[in-house]
Order: C-alpha cells, then structure tokens, then sequence
C-alpha cells in the first residue's frame, strides 16, 4: 500500500503474540513496526538482546484517557468490552466504581495489574521510558508523528500517502474527543485519584521526557545530518 509493505498478523491479543513469534516474525525483519495494545507479552515473546524493541507511546492525561475508555465501553455494542451497566452509569459513579482503571500505564509498564503500587513503581515505569521509549503526547499528535519521522528518517512517499496520513489522524482525534471535566467537579477529583501515579507519569513525559528527546533529536540532525534508529 503506497509503495510500503504490511504483514497480516493479530498482534493485539496473546494468541496472535504467540503465532508471530512461531512466524519468527521480528527475526525476519519484515516488520518495521508491531502495534499492540498489550506490553510485557510481545516484548518477552517476540523481542531478545539480539533483536531489541524500542518502544513507541502516546500517552494522553489519565483523566481524560479514563472519560474516552467510560464513553467508548458504554456505546461500543461491537466491542468484548462493552458494558450495558456502564451505560447506566454517571461519570461520578463509574468513579467510584470497579470498573474504572487504576494508574493503567505505571501498572502495565511495571507488570503490576493487581495490588498496591508506590514510589518505587512510578519511578521504575519513568525509567523504562526514558530507556526504551520515544514519547509523544496524544494531544500533540502531530507534533508526536513529526518525532517520529524525524528519529527514524520515514519519509512520505507521496502526496496521497501525506493526505491520507493526515485523514488518519484527524479522524482517530475526532473519534477520540471527549468532555473536558472541570479540575474542580467531584467526577474529575474521583478518576484523578484512582490514577495519582499515572499523572505524575504524565507530567514527567511532558515536562521532562519530551523536551529531552527532541532536542537529541535536534542535535544528531545538526552534528551528523541523519536519524538516530
């Protein structure tokens, strides 16, 4: 598809993880990207010291990434997900309830999906993202896929292939819009605490990670005049 080649395997679930890994498939070196909504399973199954995954995150405020999964599990009849009880719920009381995430991104960075998680964990998760991930924002999406181009040296191949990145990412932000909670309403207060460490997690990505990498990045271009990867 525009000149680039796609490989047709189910790397969003565990399954398909491991099918992939029967295909050899990062060993082969056809893919140049794997996208997967897991983290510690394709990095143990597909990924060794001899073939190294450099991860890519967008990450969006844990606030407003917990008011898009409620809206989108309490429409989206076509998903295993969906939830007719969330459909019944407020904001407030999915707040309160089980449903909602805690601290999703410290807890699937760390491996810990289950228990308490302190200090210790935020700053493990901070580390391996200072270690083994670019980072963007996904309220600076385009500014993110800019990052991106430039630290691996994609190259657009052709105007039809920059419109319909452009459609791409326009139509995922649009489908992705949500209500912007007031800091101050009880909803806000009650998802913010379910996700302390994940904010702190945020902030760190935005005020410290970010303007790191693309200011590496800046200075590789302008010393060498080529891509990092």
């Amino acid at each position: 598809v525009y000149g680039m080649n796609f490989v047709n395997v189910d790397t969003t679930t565990v399954e398909g993880i491991k099918h992939a890994a029967d295909l050899n498939l990062v060993p082969s070196g056809i893919p140049d990207v794997l996208f997967s909504p897991l983290f510690l399973e394709p990095i143990r199954t597909l990924y060794s010291r001899k073939h190294p995954a450099k991860l890519i995150v967008i990450m969006r405020h844990p606030v407003d990434r917990a008011v898009a999964m409620f809206r989108y599990l309490s429409t989206a009849t076509w998903d295993p997900g969906y939830s007719p009880q969330l459909a019944q719920m407020t904001l407030e009381q999915y707040g309160l309830s089980a449903r909602i995430d805690n601290n999703y991104v410290t807890r699937l960075l760390t491996g810990k999906m289950g228990g308490s998680i302190n200090n210790n964990d935020l700053n493990q998760a901070k580390e391996i993202l200072r270690k083994k991930a670019l980072v963007g924002l996904y309220d600076n999406f385009e500014e993110a896929i800019q990052h991106l181009e430039r630290y691996f040296g994609w190259k657009t191949v052709s105007a039809d292939a920059l419109n319909c990145q452009a459609q791409i990412i326009r139509d995922g932000l649009t489908k992705g819009q949500v209500e912007t909670l007031d800091p101050g309403s009880t909803a806000f207060t009650l998802i913010r605490q379910q996700n302390l460490f994940d904010i702190k997690l945020y902030d760190y990505v935005k005020n410290v990670l970010i303007p790191y990498q693309h200011e590496a990045v800046r200075r590789q271009s302008q010393q060498f005049g080529t891509t990092i990867a």
